[in-house]
């Protein structure tokens, strides 16, 4: 499952200068990792019902109520309640699959860049590990040899047959950000030409 966000950017280019490839590259990595935050505050704030995402269903609140309650874990009964009632978080793997490159989540975004700043793109994606078993030790059959890129595809798209409402995890820039992310080339742009 992946997202390619595109970037048509002019900017005024000093005559007979160009960009060497590793600035062009150093410029799009740091766009990429802005880009990767917008969708961890993004999937923060829809968890918590900020978004359009589709509520957790009564009987999806009442299996985790009781998981909280059989719990030896140290959170208050309060905290745990909170975790437990945000969406698209139960095992934290794929919120914690947005962090590029992330270890110990059993998964981690990739992230792909186009070096050329005038006509660039960032394209963020899971990778095909397998999802991590429950800690509990209980496999559930559904997870059984599913990649975090295909339970992302799940939640992204939604799933009739499962009866899993869509809540897109993947997607474009608003167009606040888009804006900020195309200054953010052009002002990287502007001082790796002044730092010549």
């Amino acid at each position: 499952m992946a997202i390619e966000v595109p970037f048509q950017v002019e900017f005024d280019i000093p005559h007979g200068v160009e960009l060497t490839p590793a600035e062009s590259a150093n410029i799009m990595k740091l766009v990429g990792v802005r880009y990767a935050s917008f969708m961890k505050r993004r999937f923060d704030t829809f968890s918590q019902g900020g978004g359009d995402w589709k509520p957790l269903a009564k009987s999806t609140l009442r299996a985790r109520d009781r998981k909280v309650k059989k719990s030896k874990k140290k959170k208050t009964q309060a905290e745990a309640v909170v975790a437990n009632h945000s969406i698209l978080v139960d095992t934290g793997t794929l919120r914690g699959a947005l962090n590029i490159g992330a270890t110990g989540t059993g998964d981690g975004a990739e992230l792909v860049t186009n070096v050329n700043p005038q006509e660039s793109s960032v394209t963020m994606r899971f990778t095909g590990k397998i999802h991590p078993p429950p800690k509990d030790g209980k496999k559930k059959k559904d997870c059984k040899g599913l990649t975090i890129a295909a339970l992302a595809a799940i939640q992204h798209y939604g799933s009739q047959e499962r009866n899993i409402p869509a809540r897109p995890i993947l997607v474009e820039p608003n167009a606040e950000q888009m804006g900020k992310l195309e200054d953010l080339i052009r002002r990287q742009v502007k001082k790796a030409y002044e730092t010549r």
